[in-house]
């Protein structure tokens, strides 16, 4: 009889107040990384292709020196009249918010 009490209480006990439920864990999600490589392909005056190398980018804005303001475009051609030195900058944007800009001058010959 003892021992039927016993199993009830704890029975009742693991009804009542249930098993602890282990965390989940939440899958962590891969830093943003913005890049870019640009090729030209004669002297100035010239298109320049610049390609987008950016990592777990949701989307990308670039900079080519009037601020950030060509949004969304993956690889981009700008036309270069004269040669020089030239800022250049990428931003991008991961899909937790966080961001990662790349920037640096390039040379137009």
């Amino acid at each position: 009889m003892k021992s039927i009490i016993v199993y009830l209480v704890v029975l009742v006990s693991i009804l009542t107040f249930g098993c602890k439920k282990e965390e989940e864990e939440k899958p962590v999600e891969a830093r943003v990384s913005a890049r870019f490589e640009y090729e030209q392909l004669q002297n100035a005056p010239c298109w320049v292709h610049f390609t987008n190398n950016s990592v777990n980018a949701r989307y990308t804005m670039w900079d080519f020196g009037s601020g950030f303001d060509t949004y969304g475009t993956i690889n981009y051609k700008k036309w270069y009249w004269n040669p020089g030195s030239y800022p250049v900058a990428i931003r991008a944007y991961g899909s937790n918010g966080d961001s990662s800009t790349y920037s640096k001058n390039i040379t137009i010959k």
